[in-house]
């Protein structure tokens, strides 16, 4: 038996224990809220997606970080960068980002591109100047983040493959475009081309519009998509190229090396437009597809102009390189130029530049080479901002970008003294399911030839009742709670209907008014003669009770 006395446990009363236990609660919970606290605050950078490059990201110390450039497929060029981060709420990151193949853009006071939707351009904007900074190839920018939702960065304003996929679905919507797959790139992505033409004439002229050769040249689509969407619409120039042309546009050359997020390349890592007086199907089909396609274009109607879209690295302008030929030639190549810049001041004529190459390695030069009386020209633009004009110093924004687009298609038809053979005016009357009726045109009425003009009334009520009214002037005045738009008195002739699901169930309705010279006979038509009409459809449930609904006008001119 031990004599040793035994050890008696300390006292610790009840309320004791009770604050012991409520004091490593209390850290327990500090502990568990910091904790959530530091994963919430975490910053997450990807550069997965469609056209992104991020390769890697280091910490340079408390919200500082390195971003490394993947360079192009099966190459070292490195430029163009899209990545996006989250997670940040209420700090300012900083990124440093390397390497590039080129300074001058930086050096001239480019920033970068920012959005919190990549969808919409014009959430576009840039990372300010001040918190920017270029120094021994490293370019550093300092973000300030509202939440924890992702922000992009970009090199330019982000167009995707798939974008340029949507836009040639939705223009083949129109009744004035068709749609081809021309080949495949060496990723199997579709080649599409958009055909937009309207009206049976026979001396049309081929006209090829192409864009982003180079991935990161995002203006080039920008500036493509703003061209195809004036191309198919109601204005009276757009009409008269359509008219008197066979458009055809590529809105994407290089699907591969846009979606890889190359600077660039295409897959194989070759620049394509270095390609044009050796392409293959074997590495670059793209260049390959498209000389197959203008060699058809000159086949059928002639290639009249060739404009390959791009965006410069360096330079601070928005120009075209030409080609040199005959007087005549020459002539023609500087009228255009100087027409788009009568057309939009952010284009200059006096620094474009016509000069031919020598190998005949780029769109431009092969292509005069193969059709030297073709109008033949790269157009390019700044990423950044310009050093001339109104805009001198104002950093290019999309919808710059897409003024450009429109420039370049009314430009080509003041250069060319077109006119369109018909035009839509006065206010339509929207009917009671609140769908307007519209009026469009196609051909051109001669004064003795073929029926090839065809007036065309759409988003009627389906089956419902309708009559064209013609007179030989326009009208504006108030009529069955709309606006008469031709003058009395009215010569009325009856439609063919198609489209309809059951009387005035939607407005998928349309009437087509075929023209020929005998329906007006008597009406003192001559060649040169004006022609304006409009479409009354019944509408018995319109609100007013006038049992009617009416359509814009249309007037065209009768040709010889």
């Amino acid at each position: 038996m031990s004599n040793h006395p035994k050890k008696r446990r300390p006292d610790v009363g009840l309320g004791a224990l009770k604050s012991l236990l409520a004091g490593l609660k209390a850290a327990l919970t500090a502990t568990l809220l910091a904790l959530l606290s530091t994963t919430a605050s975490a910053q997450t950078f990807d550069g997965s997606f469609e056209s992104g490059n991020l390769q890697s990201v280091s910490s340079l110390g408390p919200d500082r970080y390195a971003v490394t450039l993947r360079p192009d497929s099966s190459s070292t060029q490195r430029q163009w960068f899209y990545f996006s981060v989250r997670g940040a709420a209420g700090r300012t990151l900083t990124f440093e980002l390397t390497p590039f193949d080129i300074a001058s853009p930086w050096a001239s006071g480019m920033t970068p591109c920012v959005t919190r939707d990549p969808d919409d351009p014009a959430a576009w904007g840039r990372v300010p100047a001040a918190q920017t900074a270029w120094s021994a190839g490293r370019l550093t920018f300092a973000y300030t983040f509202a939440d924890d939702a992702p922000v992009w960065f970009a090199y330019s304003f982000a167009y995707t493959a798939t974008r340029a996929a949507a836009l040639v679905s939705e223009i083949e919507g129109s009744p004035f475009a068709t749609r081809r797959t021309i080949g495949h790139s060496l990723q199997g992505r579709a080649l599409e081309v958009l055909e937009v033409t309207e009206g049976p004439r026979n001396d049309k002229v081929g006209v090829w519009v192409q864009a982003r050769q180079h991935p990161a040249e995002c203006g080039s689509s920008w500036t493509c998509e703003a061209f195809l969407r004036w191309l198919i619409g109601d204005s009276a120039s757009a009409r008269a190229l359509r008219e008197h042309a066979v458009v055809q546009v590529l809105p994407m050359v290089n699907p591969d090396g846009v979606a890889l997020g190359n600077y660039r390349t295409n897959f194989a890592g070759l620049d394509l437009n270095r390609q044009w007086n050796v392409a293959s199907l074997a590495v670059s089909p793209e260049v390959y597809l498209v000389q197959q396609e203008l060699a058809a274009l000159e086949a059928t109607h002639g290639l009249e102009l060739f404009l390959d879209l791009h965006t410069h690295s360096s330079e601070l302008k928005n120009w075209v390189f030409g080609e040199s030929g005959s007087a005549q030639f020459d002539q023609r190549e500087r009228g255009y130029a100087q027409a788009i810049e009568a057309e939009f001041s952010d284009f200059s004529f006096a620094l474009s530049s016509f000069a031919n190459g020598t190998t005949g390695a780029v769109a431009k030069t092969r292509v005069h080479q193969l059709y030297p009386d073709a109008l033949t020209y790269t157009q390019e633009q700044t990423y950044h901002t310009l050093t001339y004009g109104p805009n001198v110093g104002a950093p290019i924004t999309v919808a710059r970008y897409e003024e450009m687009g429109v420039a370049l298609g009314e430009a080509f038809v003041t250069f060319n003294a077109w006119s369109p053979s018909w035009e839509t005016y006065c206010a339509p009357k929207v009917n009671s399911l609140g769908c307007t009726a519209g009026l469009f045109a196609s051909g051109a009425p001669t004064f003795s030839g073929p029926d090839d003009f065809t007036v065309h009334a759409t988003n009627v009520l389906s089956n419902s009742l309708g009559i064209y009214f013609w007179g030989a002037a326009p009208e504006s005045s108030p009529l069955l709670g709309g606006l008469l738009c031709v003058r009395p008195p009215l010569i009325r002739t009856t439609a063919a209907m198609s489209g309809g699901s059951g009387p005035g169930l939607d407005c998928s309705g349309a009437y087509a008014f075929h023209w020929s010279q005998a329906k007006f006979f008597g009406a003192g038509l001559f060649p040169g003669a004006r022609v304006h009409g409009q479409f009354w459809a019944r509408d018995a449930m319109h609100p007013d009770g006038t049992g009617v609904s009416l359509t814009a006008g249309i007037a065209f001119t009768v040709q010889p």
